[in-house]
């Protein structure tokens, strides 16, 4: 990767870590779900000033992409973000990529091996840590909602893979737009208050909303699918790990929160176990041509 490439590689997982401690404070004022659907509004509009032309994706494939990968895993991860910790829900979150290689095995898109069912069995043990059992545990109900959020963004990886013909910006752009009348419907089921939270919102909660908004999803997402473009998929990915890194260490500063020893310690086995997901494969890519030599 180009020197340029790397910086922008460490920046989204910074944006993404520190829009969930940022996001934290929005959530607690804004109903979750009806504030996604503001959000991806915003990601819509943004992207539409850059990514034009139409779209090579069906749309009943657009609307299954947008249902898992953007509306039910942003409902259940955000809903649960109200009754957690932020620096625990990033760690909880990180689940979503042994969710999405299990998928992505399930529909047939990619082969599971030792090395990645290895890394899957760290990574539960380390969430078990992380949740606190058996001692200081939190709350049971938010960590089930934010693994279901986890869960879902795993099929959605799945869906995209099978059913995209597009890629990048122009598939973001066209989720977010299906992403908000199901939001929309979803929150004027569940939710109330809306209205309420809007007119009442202050400065602070505006600018929460406006940098997850912006930071967190248009512009994280943007350059993270132009890396993707232009790099090797396993050469960017592991920049991924960085991100509930930046999620602890924001909310200890701007959230004040007491980190748990346990949320070091589970958090260490749940990245190693991540860690070993995505890398396994290509470190013994990397021994079997070493050996061959």
């Amino acid at each position: 990767m180009k020197t340029k490439d790397i910086c922008l590689a460490l920046f989204v997982p910074l944006a993404w870590g520190g829009g969930f401690t940022v996001a934290k404070p929005a959530v607690d004022h804004f109903p979750p779900i009806f504030m996604l659907a503001v959000v991806y509004c915003v990601v819509f509009l943004v992207l539409s000033l850059f990514s034009r032309g139409p779209t090579s994706t069906p749309t009943r494939n657009i609307i299954l992409i947008s249902l898992f990968s953007a509306t039910l895993q942003s409902a259940f991860t955000f809903t649960g973000l109200v009754d957690l910790p932020a620096s625990v829900a990033v760690l909880v979150a990180q689940t979503q990529v042994p969710f999405a290689v299990l998928f992505a095995w399930i529909v047939g898109a990619e082969a599971l091996n030792i090395n990645k069912v290895t890394g899957i069995a760290i990574s539960l043990g380390g969430l078990v840590i992380v949740v606190g059992l058996p001692n200081h545990p939190v709350a049971i109900a938010p960590v089930i909602l934010i693994l279901l959020g986890a869960a879902t963004w795993g099929v959605g990886q799945a869906v995209i893979r099978q059913f995209s013909q597009d890629s990048g910006a122009r598939l973001l752009k066209m989720v977010a737009l299906h992403a908000v009348p199901q939001l929309l419907i979803i929150s004027a089921i569940l939710e109330e208050g809306q209205i309420d939270s809007l007119l009442q919102a202050k400065t602070a909660e505006w600018a929460a909303l406006l940098f997850v908004s912006l930071i967190g999803y248009s512009v994280a997402y943007a350059i993270w699918f132009s890396l993707l473009g232009r790099n090797r998929v396993d050469s960017v990915t592991p920049f991924v790990l960085l991100m509930p890194v930046a999620g602890v260490v924001s909310s200890a500063i701007l959230l004040q929160e007491a980190v748990e020893a346990s949320t070091f310690v589970g958090g260490g086995v749940l990245l190693l176990g991540v860690g070993y997901v995505v890398l396994s494969d290509r470190m013994s890519k990397r021994v079997t041509q070493e050996l061959n030599k």
